[in-house]
């Protein structure tokens, strides 16, 4: 609809879009059931949820900074003070469950992995596409729920998973997640023994504080 008086609807000005958006939700009785409406938009629960979590993150001022090109933070910023233990990727326990978890490259999603009694039932694995780790996977495991499906592109930054602590993290009771480097399909590149240190996770680990370390330069 021409929302912005320019004379015709053009489905690539904002203005015109958001309010087509919104006539169509209202049409499908977005008043009376709003997640019944975007569901008959696009038939896919994954991305009713997506929808639902991104509205409540712009209606709390919390939408992310994403970017075109180069590394993005995980987390937010205060949950990376400290990370933990360093086994087949690298854990991290300081973000409450709920929170979000970005991607931390640009990249193609090649599965939401499913390892019910390890790292969980849905935790998104991505393919880097660009920069010097193009063609590597990294495994973002334990997550509550995933946002993407297998086939997205995503950006460094864009909002992929909620944070949980699920498969063999659900007994810890708060959040958790371990990151780290796999195959396609989600498998870690090595299998801790009872030493727990592996040199994939240890790559992680230093990617991590790389990231971290650039951020608060450019926070500076």
């Amino acid at each position: 609809m021409d929302a912005s008086g320019i004379g015709h609807p053009d489905p690539y000005n904002p203005r015109d879009a958001i309010f087509a958006a919104a006539r169509l939700l209202h049409d499908n009785g977005g008043a009376r059931h709003l997640r019944r409406a975007i569901f008959a938009y696009n038939h896919a629960v994954w991305y009713v949820d997506a929808v639902l979590w991104r509205a409540r993150q712009i209606a709390a001022g919390k939408l992310p900074q994403t970017s075109a090109k180069g590394y993005a933070l995980p987390l937010d910023p205060q949950y990376l003070g400290q990370l933990g233990r360093t086994d087949d990727g690298v854990d991290i326990e300081t973000a409450p469950d709920g929170a979000a978890v970005y991607s931390m490259t640009g990249g193609i999603v090649t599965a939401v992995a499913s390892d019910p009694g390890g790292f969980g039932p849905n935790y998104p694995v991505i393919e880097v596409t660009s920069g010097p780790l193009i063609g590597r996977y990294i495994y973002y495991g334990h997550v509550a729920a995933s946002l993407v499906r297998p086939g997205q592109h995503v950006l460094p930054g864009q909002p992929i998973a909620v944070m949980g602590h699920t498969g063999d993290a659900a007994s810890l009771g708060h959040g958790h997640i371990e990151i780290g480097f796999s195959d396609a399909g989600g498998d870690p590149l090595d299998h801790h023994g009872a030493s727990a240190w592996t040199a994939s996770g240890e790559a992680m680990r230093a990617l991590l504080v790389a990231v971290s370390a650039a951020h608060e330069i450019h926070n500076a």
